[in-house]
């Protein structure tokens, strides 16, 4: 990404630490924002999953926000929302299985924020983290048979 946008791969990681170091309550500071998700049901019932972007940088956000589809052999494992230069999935969905997005949060003081990023090695950021469960989700799945299995035992 660094060497396609001309950008340093310093620049390029503090865009993608971006989201989890300013995720702090700042309600002192700027407005109240925040994202909202919605999942509903229509009447054929097929699962809607819609969400907003509450952010402050609309206009600029606007004209970074991308749609990638994510492949494998010619297929479209899954499709996500995110923002060019970013490595992460701010919203995402495998068709026909399962959506996720982020939603802003407030974890408290910026200080305790980016002191926790420094703590687990900026190894948890959160739409990395989205993207790491759509990438294992064929490990996820099956091995899910084994967990209930062991679930089953543990509970006789």
């Amino acid at each position: 990404i660094a060497k396609r946008s001309g950008l340093s791969i310093g620049e390029i990681v503090g865009i993608n630490i971006l989201y989890d170091i300013s995720a702090f309550n700042r309600k002192h500071i700027l407005a109240n924002i925040g994202c909202t998700s919605i999942v509903a049901q229509d009447y054929r019932g097929r699962i809607i999953h819609g969400r907003n972007l509450d952010y402050l940088m609309t206009s600029l956000l606007r004209n970074l926000t991308i749609i990638v589809d994510f492949t494998r052999g010619g297929n479209v494992l899954y499709t996500a929302v995110t923002f060019a230069l970013s490595v992460g999935i701010y919203t995402g969905q495998r068709h026909g299985s399962f959506s996720i997005s982020v939603n802003e949060r407030y974890s408290g003081a910026y200080i305790d924020t980016i002191l926790m990023e420094f703590y687990t090695h900026f190894t948890k950021l959160v739409t990395f983290t989205v993207r790491m469960v759509y990438i294992k989700f064929e490990y996820l799945l099956a091995n899910m048979n084994d967990i209930m299995e062991f679930k089953k035992f543990r509970s006789v």
